[in-house]
């Protein structure tokens, strides 16, 4: 916003003066007070007082001059930010663009040293005084420039797994990572959580309250300076978590888990949920298992229900019930219905027991493998799809790798959405390799927008060898904004077949550019690409976030990823929750994290660690609460840490 501001001629007042000083006063953003003096030129009565603009443009700002007489390059100004006072040349700050060597109308100064040096201090209101016996004439205007600050809280831990009687030192550095002005009066609120007590702050100056939990910071923080405080504090004892939660364990029974590593898995979860110092008995907790897995069908099926609450008379049922929980397997059972136990646990909590939003909800992916299967609506059944391409490096055009697809690893890839909206043609580009295979064996598809169009069977062509496809397409229903290009495989082994192979490399497809350019050599491999069993666990897992209200900083969908080729990536970057995801331990990055242990051996002192931090961890929270100028990045406002208190 601009306000204009005008000195009115009083002339007694103006006659008697040696010298007229015209005076602009600016509030900057909230309340800041900027005076701009003129001090070398004299008026005569008659002459028409200069008249100025003052604005903001960019990192500066502005004088303009709007009418009134013109003042010389020589001439000197004061400009007052709050306590600082800066006497300048107007020939320093002009851009003399009428090249006369004087600042008249029309022309600019440009101010900018108050990005580091300025200091909000208090308010001036609008109003134009004069002082008759110094000839002084004084206008305060206000400009508001909102200037920004962008202040981010970070909080550090010396030790993050304490014993109990233990000290530990708490670091919250407070940054000013950017902005116009330094940082004033900036407040932060750090409340020592319950399970640890309060000893000292260094350095002990410092203005922190331990009752309030507020640190007010009275020093002003330069752009990209920072000021910390350590606080140190005893640790009690476990945390005890208060708010009721509902917790799901969504348990992958595929195929690709043998028996033994099965029942490693289900009596690990039975000795965490066993262990009190993990997993509280009091009647807060609220517990539902779902196993997915099977091949007739595919399917997820509720093993633990209700959910059921947690406490001193039940628990041990509760540890038997999940010693006995049988795998869902069939023969050749490699279906694994991802999807459907999503959805499953999404609707056992919130049509059974007594669902609230106002409770937590934490929801956790235990698989060990690649999501292959589709729901079938209505139903918690899917339909399998194949058990996916794999990244290749046998056979290769050219690069490392190659995408394959194998008797035992087939079903579709789908490229990432593509946006074609506009153009003339699409050009379609990549090279293959069979072995082995029959007509229907590698198929592409186009997608229009609804519909997925098959437009050729290449399983016929020469074999072992390198064989190059390209297609032009010139029809406008492909011309859209998620265009896509998908191969299906359906590749089987037998003594009359051979072990059937196909290997894809080098996708291109343009339009006026490069829309898609994968040789597979990226690590994840399938970066651009999809398959059916990902996309609709996807769907399912914002289901679910949407059907139970979560609520980030309160609620979470992390993930158990055990074994070699887990899809930690992708569960990192697509299902847990909130995003982005991140790989833990450790845990202080807060809730939506995947924890990829080796293992099945490993699962058990997994589950513990996570119920530790889940539900006996002490969460400590450092947040911005206060500052004088405009925070343009609240994301960075507030940040947590997790301290898991050990048995001595």
């Amino acid at each position: 916003m601009k306000k204009i501001v005008k000195l009115k001629k009083n002339k007694k007042a103006v006659s008697e003066a040696l010298g007229t000083i015209l005076l602009l006063g600016i509030a900057v953003a909230i309340f800041a007070s900027l005076y701009f003096i003129v001090l070398s030129e004299q008026f005569e009565t008659d002459d028409p007082i200069p008249s100025v603009v003052a604005s903001v443009e960019g990192k500066y700002i502005t004088f303009e001059h709007r009418g009134g007489d013109e003042l010389n390059i020589d001439d000197k100004f004061i400009i007052n930010i709050g306590s600082e006072k800066k006497e300048l040349i107007v020939g320093d700050f002009l851009r003399d663009t009428n090249n006369n060597d004087k600042w008249d109308i029309g022309e600019k100064l440009f101010f900018d040293d108050f990005n580091y040096s300025l200091d909000i201090s208090e308010a001036d209101t609008f109003g134009y005084t004069y002082n008759e016996e110094g000839g002084t004439a004084v206008m305060h205007g206000t400009l508001d420039i909102y200037p920004e600050t962008d202040i981010g809280v970070d909080i550090k831990v010396d030790n993050m797994y304490p014993s109990v009687g233990e000290s530990v030192n708490i670091t919250i550095i407070v940054h000013n990572y950017n902005g116009d002005i330094n940082a004033t009066h900036v407040k932060i609120k750090f409340l020592i959580p319950e399970g640890l007590e309060y000893q000292k702050h260094t350095p002990s100056t410092y203005n922190y309250n331990p009752i309030s939990g507020f640190w007010y910071i009275n020093d002003s923080i330069p752009i990209r300076g920072s000021i910390s405080i350590k606080i140190q504090a005893k640790v009690l004892g476990l945390g005890v978590i208060r708010e009721p939660t509902q917790m799901v364990m969504i348990l992958d029974g595929s195929g690709s888990i043998s028996d033994a590593n099965w029942n490693i898995m289900v009596n690990g979860l039975a000795n965490s949920v066993n262990n009190v110092d993990v997993f509280p008995r009091d009647g807060t907790i609220e517990l539902t298992i779902v196993q997915f897995g099977g091949t007739d069908p595919p399917r997820a099926r509720v093993e633990l229900g209700g959910p059921t609450v947690v406490n001193e008379s039940n628990y041990d049922l509760i540890v038997d019930d999940i010693r006995d929980i049988e795998q869902m397997i069939e023969s050749g059972g490699s279906a694994t219905p991802t999807a459907c136990g999503i959805r499953l646990a999404a609707d056992q909590l919130y049509n059974f027991g007594n669902y609230s939003s106002d409770k937590r909800q934490i929801i956790n992916l235990v698989t060990d493998g690649l999501a292959n299967c589709e729901l079938i609506q209505g139903t918690y059944n899917g339909t399998w799809l194949g058990n996916g391409w794999y990244k290749d490096n046998s056979h290769k055009k050219s690069g490392s790798y190659s995408a394959a697809s194998s008797y035992n690893n087939y079903g579709e890839i789908i490229c990432k959405d593509l946006i074609t909206e506009g153009a003339s043609s699409i050009s379609i580009d990549f090279d293959y390799r069979l072995d082995d295979t029959e007509e229907s064996d590698l198929a592409v598809y186009y997608y229009d927008g609804t519909n997925y169009n098959f437009i050729e069977d290449l399983g016929v062509n020469k074999e072992d060898k390198w064989l190059h496809y390209e297609d032009e397409i010139t029809d406008s229903k492909y011309f859209i904004n998620d265009f896509k290009i998908r191969f299906d495989t359906n590749l089987e082994s037998s003594w009359w077949y051979g072990y059937e192979h196909i290997w894809v490399d080098n996708v291109l497809i343009e339009t006026d550019n490069s829309l898609l350019d994968d040789g597979f050599e990226q690590d994840p491999w399938n970066l651009n690409w999809w398959n059916f069993g990902k996309s609709d666990s996807e769907e399912q897992r914002d289901y679910l976030l949407g059907l139970l209200g979560m609520k980030e900083n309160e609620d979470e969908f992390d993930s158990i990823a055990i074994g070699p080729d887990p899809e930690v990536y992708w569960l990192e970057n697509k299902i847990v929750w909130p995003q982005p995801g991140y790989e833990a331990p450790p845990f202080n990055n807060g809730p939506g994290w995947v924890s990829h242990i080796d293992t099945f051996q490993e699962f058990e002192s997994a589950t513990s660690e996570m119920f530790r931090v889940l539900f006996r961890s002490i969460k400590n929270s450092a947040e911005l609460v206060g500052l004088d100028s405009r925070d343009p990045n609240p994301f960075n406002d507030i940040k947590e840490i997790t301290i898991v208190p050990q048995d001595k």
